[in-house]
């Protein structure tokens, strides 16, 4: 299984310098934020703000989180892959002790959960010192984006 990785991980390094291939892999729009978010520091997300965040958990309980690096995988921690442990990713999840997630009349769509097909842990990562805490998970089916718009000055 890291020897897979090992591949996903050279083949998309390597993408950008071919000369008929695209790095892209997320909507081009996809989570620019407004200027005056970028100039505030302690500035906290707002609803839609980061979308490609995943909510990785065990019955809705919380277990860690990741990242949505294209339709079908997401970059999490080692430490977060279990053989024993059956994890859901959830996505467009803003506020998990909310049924729905709006700020005032602007609501997101319901989040959705993807199950798990494979899970990539580094060939090198250690339980005990936790080097090389990298690791991938391929969803079972493609996220589909859910379209683009601005929410507080951020363009999803």
């Amino acid at each position: 299984a890291s020897y897979a990785m090992y591949w996903i991980l050279l083949l998309t390094s390597l993408l950008p310098w071919h000369p008929h291939a695209t790095a892209q892999f997320l909507e081009p729009d996809c989570g620019y934020m407004s200027p005056e978010a970028l100039q505030n520091e302690e500035h906290q997300a707002h609803i839609s703000e980061s979308p490609w965040m995943a909510y990785l958990h065990k019955s809705g309980e919380l277990v860690c989180g990741g990242t949505l690096v294209n339709h079908r995988f997401i970059l999490t921690a080692a430490h977060c892959i279990r053989e024993d442990e059956n994890l859901t990713v959830r996505l467009g999840e803003f506020n998990s002790l909310t049924s729905i997630d709006c700020n005032g009349s602007d609501c997101l769509p319901p989040s959705e959960d993807f199950e798990i097909d494979v899970a990539f842990r580094h060939g090198g990562y250690s339980r005990t010192n936790r080097i090389h805490d990298i690791g991938l998970l391929r969803l079972a089916k493609s996220v589909e984006y859910k379209g683009s718009r601005y929410i507080d000055g951020t363009h999803v």
